[in-house]
């Protein structure tokens, strides 16, 4: 979901702003590249590269964690495009008060923009995730297969992909169209590990959520 967002944005920002440089990456093509300068081609070329734009998207923060010279160029980097008012947007896969291990001053950034959190696609959402693939993927899944689909599978879009995908596999391995039948039988497997764990953490923060 994040990761289709921030393309979303990199996108349509590229569309509307066509002379605006732009850069999207991960946090681990950032710390490569930050690497790669110490190594050889130097820190001037990476600043000018990463500072000088009108537009840095970094996608999964959290690998930033134990990675403290590559945390101390992000948070220099962050400061110089804020002061010349550029535009920053970052993912992670919690949201900034859980990312301890990025350190304070990084963390204190992130909370200074503004925090949005990624609910899991809704039954509908993924209904219709789950059409647009089939035509996609040129293969014919009736409604009550693609209602199977989005009824049992409800993490994100990847899992939809891997069980169309599996899908049409196991109709041209066996010759057989795809079936309800069919499809709770190849699918079994998946929907038996697609329960979700629930943890301390989820448990804390919906007390919190409803009792404020």
């Amino acid at each position: 979901g994040k990761t289709h967002l921030l393309e979303g944005v990199w996108s349509s920002a590229r569309r509307a702003h066509r002379g605006m440089k732009s850069i999207y990456l991960s946090a681990d093509q950032f710390t490569t590249h930050f690497l790669e300068s110490l190594r050889g081609s130097g820190l001037p070329s990476f600043r000018r590269k990463y500072r000088g734009v009108g537009l840095l998207i970094v996608d999964d923060l959290q690998f930033f964690a134990g990675k403290r010279a590559t945390q101390i160029e992000l948070l220099h980097t962050i400061d110089t495009l804020l002061r010349q008012g550029r535009q920053l947007v970052f993912a992670a896969d919690r949201p900034p008060v859980e990312l301890a291990e990025l350190g304070a001053e990084l963390i204190t950034r992130l909370e200074g923009g503004m925090v949005c959190q990624l609910y899991r696609p809704d039954h509908a959402t993924r209904l219709g995730i789950v059409g647009k693939m089939a035509r996609r993927m040129k293969i014919d899944v009736p409604p009550d297969v693609r209602e199977f689909v989005a009824a049992r599978l409800t993490s994100h879009a990847r899992e939809l992909s891997g069980a169309l995908c599996r899908l049409q596999a196991t109709s041209e391995a066996m010759a057989r169209p795809i079936t309800l039948s069919m499809a709770e039988e190849a699918l079994a497997e998946m929907i038996r590990h697609s329960g979700r764990v629930v943890r301390l953490g989820d448990i804390e923060r919906a007390i919190c959520n409803v009792f404020g």
